[in-house]
């Protein structure tokens, strides 16, 4: 089974990822229970996104609240634009704000 959940797509998006794009919050809990996930959780997609910073972007506060609290996130991780899932949060809050003043 593991050898399946390592596939990955084009864009290099593995089974996590595109479980941060497409599931429900319960499925993602479901999901993240699995052993063989646990060391997709860090793996960068081509454009340098884990899980977390796809969670992130896509506005899955849910899910980047569950991926936070999984055993062995790298909350350090950068994607090719140099940012972490917190920087892209504060990137986005910035042009939130700028757009509302």
């Amino acid at each position: 089974m593991s050898n399946t959940i390592e596939l990955c797509d084009l864009a290099g998006k593995n089974a996590l990822h595109l479980a941060m794009l497409n599931n429900t919050e319960l499925n993602v809990k479901a999901f993240l229970s699995l052993p063989q996930i646990m060391e997709l959780v860090n793996e960068p997609d081509n454009e340098g996104n884990a899980p977390l910073h796809l969670a992130t972007m896509n506005h899955k506060y849910k899910l980047v609240k569950r991926l936070i609290s999984t055993k062995g996130v790298d909350l350090r991780a950068k994607n090719q634009n140099e940012k972490t899932a917190l920087g892209i949060c504060e990137s986005e809050w910035k042009v939130s704000h700028e757009e509302a003043t």
